[in-house]
């Protein structure tokens, strides 16, 4: 209905934009959209196509809008824990803490009045700032930087992690109606199960994805060898194991 601002938005996937966000120093702005919900188009009519904004968020932020359906909405949902959409975070580029957030509409001179503070210190000055007044209260309290690093890349793992959908039971019965699928997996080991044919094959991957450690943070394909071809089948298919 209303477009994005694209020239203000970052091009690039969470993980890559809290990167971009700490290597500028800057702290991430993230507005994740549902298409079903009219806020969001709002916010892109009237908040982020405002010029003064555009040109703040600009200088001092890196900025990530994503729509929540998909794979990178839902795990950005699903770590910070938003139900209730549109919504607008600061997140800390070096914690990946959530720092301020918004629900709904915000408007223009609202949302500037909030993030002054963001404006006014970067988020190594934020943090240099907790340290002093730590070591002020009590030099033991002091929080070593290996510790921060540490905390960030967890909460960068938890994101990265691939969620396929769940695993129904194995189907019995009517043989007409059952796909039984043999699988090979890296280190040789064999899977035999059933799937209903109207299944998506998408079920593959809820299959394998507990058999090896990788399968959570790297996406993976099936490799289906056909007499005189190979044919590669990918989760972004649409197929069923009827066809």
């Amino acid at each position: 209905m209303y477009r994005p601002s694209f020239a203000l938005i970052y091009n690039g996937r969470f993980n890559s934009a809290i990167d971009t966000a700490k290597t500028q120093n800057k702290w991430l702005l993230v507005n994740m959209q549902s298409m079903q919900e009219f806020t969001s188009h709002m916010l892109n009519r009237d908040t982020w196509a405002n010029d003064y904004v555009a040109r703040i968020i600009k200088k001092n932020f890196i900025f990530w809008q994503v729509n929540d359906d998909t794979e990178e909405g839902q795990k950005v949902c699903t770590y910070y824990k938003l139900n209730s959409l549109p919504v607008i975070l600061v997140i800390d580029p070096i914690t990946g803490q959530k720092m301020h957030f918004w629900n709904r509409m915000v408007q223009p001179e609202n949302l500037l009045e909030d993030i002054t503070s963001f404006i006014d210190l970067s988020p190594s000055e934020y943090h240099a700032n907790l340290l002093n007044n730590r070591s002020r209260k009590n030099p033991r309290d002091e929080i070593k930087e290996d510790e921060v690093i540490q905390q960030s890349n967890e909460i960068k793992e938890e994101v990265m992690k691939i969620y396929y959908p769940p695993l129904p039971e194995e189907p019995k019965g009517d043989k007409n109606l059952i796909c039984r699928v043999a699988i090979r997996l890296p280190d040789g080991r064999r899977i035999l199960r059933n799937f209903l044919k109207i299944d998506s094959i998408k079920l593959l991957w809820s299959c394998c994805c507990v058999e090896f450690e990788e399968a959570e943070t790297r996406p993976f394909r099936f490799r289906q060898v056909i007499p005189g071809k190979v044919k590669f089948l990918e989760y972004d298919s649409n197929l069923n194991f009827d066809h």
